[in-house]
């Protein structure tokens, strides 16, 4: 790459330093993997009232295939006639339902991207996305705001219809 051996150590500083790499005396250095105590502390930022802090559980409602609405199409960089996986999760935080997640990835980032694979994953979305498809989410971009609860998901969360929620929309990043 043209490049000094000291730019290149410099380069691989920062990325031990935004953790997107990691160091192992004696081993070298490697991706940081997405286990769960990578994702609590960095792509899941709830914390109970006591501090604790709980990855919840999380159960796969629905898996399909669509063509995406303009937003989704919009914030993926996709043609409007693309395809992409719908994926919808119950996350429950001990045994309560706290979490309601539709997730949208591109068909043609994830090729074999099926129900059973994503359903089997022994790890996180995020360590799935990396083992499987060679994808490192490495930072996500986040919105919140207080919405109504959307009718379909009032029952599914135990709520009242109409009930205020808080609507996160993540963008998960990766190079480039």
């Amino acid at each position: 790459y043209n490049v000094s051996v000291g730019t290149l150590r410099k380069a691989v500083d920062e990325l031990v330093y935004d953790r997107i790499l990691r160091r192992k005396a004696g081993l070298g250095t490697f991706i940081a993997p997405h286990d769960e105590d990578r994702t609590l502390l960095y792509f899941f930022n709830i914390v109970g009232r006591d501090g604790s802090r709980k990855l919840p559980e999380s159960a796969l409602q629905s898996f399909s295939t669509i063509v995406p609405p303009i937003k989704v199409a919009t914030q993926l960089g996709l043609r409007r006639s693309a395809r992409v996986h719908r994926i919808v999760n119950l996350r429950r935080i001990g045994g309560t339902p706290a979490l309601h997640d539709t997730i949208y990835i591109a068909c043609k980032r994830f090729p074999g991207m099926t129900r059973t694979k994503f359903e089997g994953r022994e790890e996180t979305i995020y360590d799935l996305y990396l083992t499987s498809f060679g994808i490192n989410v490495v930072r996500t971009i986040e919105t919140i705001g207080a919405v109504q609860c959307p009718g379909g998901v009032t029952s599914t969360l135990a709520l009242q219809p109409n009930a205020p929620v808080l609507e996160i929309t993540r963008l998960a990043l990766t190079y480039n």
